[in-house]
């Protein structure tokens, strides 16, 4: 297996790992018990260890090449168009939190992922060492929300959004024929606005000696000025 090959592979084993890890704690003021959370996390493991194993089959994984699984928290900066629909929404001021706001996402500046990722490298192991690649901390939807807003200069209204009333919307706007990314909210979109995404960099820390270097206001500014720079914003 040439070298091209062997990194699409991991590549392609990471970003399945990325789709199976594990589903949303809280939506919005609704909250799910202990056994039924335990439960979703077994189901959750299971499938993992299943879709792990199948994409390995399927692309000829021998168990002996040297691997590194890095789990990249939500990647954020100049050159990412996943989250300029967020930055947009806030901007023109028809954005609101969705559910009470206190799940929390895991963001990480492109740089610091990118040095992330070089320190993974030689860690490369047939075993698969696996790395929490995040920032300083975690943010809560509403933090999140607000330090984009001051970074686009428009406050984030404190009014949060009925997680039933956003599904609901999301899925009408859903039946315009309309390509999906144009639309102003998707019942996919309310989902990951809900979703819980906190991780433990701490392995990433001890083991790979990575310590993220932009904080968070300074990474949001510079991509505010990206996107601005390109006429996005």
């Amino acid at each position: 297996m040439t070298t091209s090959k062997k990194q699409n592979t991991y590549a392609q084993c990471a970003a399945a790992l990325l789709a199976a890890l594990m589903p949303t704690l809280t939506h919005g003021a609704e909250t799910i018990s202990v056994e039924e959370r335990l439960n979703q996390l077994e189901k959750s493991v299971q499938s993992l260890q299943k879709e792990n194993s199948d994409l390995k089959n399927q692309l000829g994984y021998d168990g002996k090449t040297p691997l590194v699984i890095a789990r990249p928290g939500l990647v954020y900066g100049p050159g990412d168009r996943h989250l300029l629909g967020w930055y947009r929404a806030i901007q023109r001021g028809y954005y609101r939190v969705v559910g009470v706001g206190t799940n929390h996402l895991h963001p990480v500046y492109i740089d610091d992922l990118i040095d992330a990722l070089l320190r993974c490298q030689p860690r490369a192991t047939p075993d698969g060492r696996a790395y929490h690649l995040v920032g300083e901390r975690a943010y809560t939807m509403r933090e999140l929300s607000d330090a984009i807003g001051r970074a686009v200069g428009r406050q984030v209204p404190s009014m949060p959004l009925p997680t039933w009333l956003a599904w609901t919307a999301g899925a009408l706007f859903e039946m315009l024929p309309v390509a999906r990314r144009r639309l102003p909210l998707s019942r996919t979109r309310v989902t990951f606005l809900c979703q819980n995404r906190e991780y433990d960099g701490t392995r990433a820390h001890d083991e790979l000696g990575f310590v993220p270097q932009v904080p968070l206001e300074d990474g949001l500014s510079r991509a505010v000025v990206w996107y601005r720079q390109h006429g996005w914003l």
